[in-house]
């Protein structure tokens, strides 16, 4: 895992952008001044376009091939590398040689920085944190398995169960409840949040959509409330709370991945729910 010092100014600017000159930087005869930026700086709109366009023709130029669904992903079939790149994070999977010639990549344009190289090595790091998870690499135990965990973000929980005011509430081993048809119709007919709790609500919902990317077990819990982000009312603020009591039970979840044989094939199930929102009749997806 590696970080990238000052990422969003290493690439330069594709048109014209001037900035107010710092007073500190200002010559007293000449007022007021501006500069033209030559390199891209945090902050204009363009400068994650820019970033990501400048490490892609890096990669590119080093054999690495970018995902065509999402360009945040990588891989290099002559190193045999996988990785993924999140603002100025880069995580890579490879052997040490792999991992060698992308630091020699990197550091042949960037200040970088290696957080961590985890592995199986005495050397080797053990735990570390990455995009807020905690990546986590446990040795051959009693099982004889050697596995990677990946924690999800428990600071998310905290923060629902917070805003949402449960700290002494009951608890729940759901996150969501079915609600009856009868219910929808008298739910729909709630009046819509003031504005402080309308703001409230769209951050629980979204604070447990980014907890859902690695949490499965609530993650048709956050889809129903997340369609209601426009106008909340009294019951949509209700039905979220599950999720809350919930996560007060369930504050930790640790995917566990086994070291194992490369799949050849995938064998994968999901279910729809036909006409299963009771409000719009509209048919659900899950996962299973």
């Amino acid at each position: 895992i590696w970080d990238v010092s000052r990422a969003h100014f290493m690439g330069k600017v594709t048109r014209e952008v001037y900035i107010e000159i710092p007073e500190e930087d200002r010559v007293d005869d000449i007022e007021p001044m501006c500069g033209q930026l030559l390199r891209s700086m945090y902050g204009t709109q363009d400068a994650s376009n820019i970033w990501q366009k400048d490490y892609v023709d890096l990669f590119e130029k080093s054999g690495f091939t970018f995902g065509r669904a999402n360009y945040a992903c990588m891989h290099s079939v002559d190193l045999d590398a996988r990785g993924l790149v999140h603002g100025d994070d880069f995580a890579i999977l490879g052997d040490d040689d792999a991992l060698n010639r992308v630091h020699e990549i990197l550091s042949s344009k960037y200040t970088v920085k290696i957080v961590a190289r985890l592995g199986p090595d005495p050397g080797d790091t053990k735990e570390t944190c990455f995009l807020n998870r905690i990546v986590r690499h446990v040795g051959e135990t009693s099982d004889y398995i050697e596995k990677l965990e990946i924690e999800a973000d428990s600071r998310h929980a905290e923060l629902i169960v917070k805003h949402m005011g449960l700290g002494t509430a009951k608890l729940v081993e759901t996150p969501a409840v079915k609600m009856t048809t009868t219910e929808v119709e008298v739910a729909a007919s709630q009046p819509v949040l003031s504005t402080d709790r309308s703001t409230r609500y769209r951050s629980c919902v979204m604070q447990g959509a980014y907890l859902a990317q690695d949490r499965v077990d609530i993650a048709d819990a956050v889809k129903s409330p997340s369609t209601e982000m426009k106008n909340p009312t009294e019951s949509s603020e209700v039905r979220l709370k599950p999720l809350g009591r919930y996560l007060k039970v369930k504050p930790i979840v640790v995917r566990v991945f086994c070291k194992q044989q490369a799949p050849q094939r995938f064998n994968t199930a999901g279910y729809i729910d036909w006409a299963g929102a009771r409000g719009s009749r509209k048919s659900t997806t899950g996962t299973a």
